[in-house]
């Protein structure tokens, strides 16, 4: 299922949960390397391993992770739910 419209915009509804609150880049950029990754690989389940260590990469870096390249995918997937974390906490706040 593609995660951009015809237009190039991410679709919110296809978003998965720890993007939902994000950015518009954050979310453009998982959309875009997601369905990058479709078209080159056309196996979704292939495409999943192949895609997320990029796209949390690319991820990380729009929402300002520091060190996110030396990170594993373990380490750079719990900093990236820190940073969801401290982004929900504050929009409750608001």
């Amino acid at each position: 299922m593609p995660k951009t419209t015809k237009d190039g915009t991410a679709k919110d509804d296809e978003m998965p949960s720890t993007l939902r609150r994000s950015g518009a880049k954050a979310k453009q950029t998982f959309a875009k390397t997601y369905d990058s990754a479709i078209e080159e690989y056309d196996d979704e389940r292939r495409c999943r391993r192949q895609r997320d260590q990029k796209a949390s990469l690319r991820i990380g870096d729009a929402v300002g992770i520091p060190g996110r390249s030396g990170m594993s995918k373990e380490e750079l997937v719990h900093a990236l739910q820190k940073a969801n974390d401290r982004e929900s906490a504050r929009a409750r706040r608001k």
